[in-house]
Formats: structure tokens, sequence, C-alpha cells
């Protein structure tokens, strides 16, 4: 996986960009309600961090 400028990832074999639905699943956050925009969608998505209850 390679990233653009804009830090949207791409499938370069594939010539094609990653969708949301495929980072949730990447990330096992199917469900999550993601911005319309996909440039704040993958930006939210790098930032997340996961917060495990002890």
């Amino acid at each position: 996986m390679v990233c653009t400028n804009t830090q949207k990832p791409i499938i370069g074999w594939e010539k094609r960009y990653i969708s949301q639905k495929e980072a949730l699943r990447l990330q096992s956050l199917e469900g999550l309600k993601l911005p319309d925009n996909d440039n704040a969608a993958f930006k939210a998505l790098g930032n997340f961090k996961l917060k495990i209850a002890a």
C-alpha cells in the first residue's frame, strides 16, 4: 500500500484508491460513521486511537 501527498492510501497494482469501507474493515471498525468527504474520512482514520478498558 502506498500513500499520496494527501495521505489517501492507494492500491498500486489495482490502479485505484482504497475505499472508506475497506479502510474501516482493515482496522476492524466496521459500522463506524465517517465524514462524507474522503480526505476528512482518511484523516479521521489515520488519527484513530483505540482505547481498551481494563
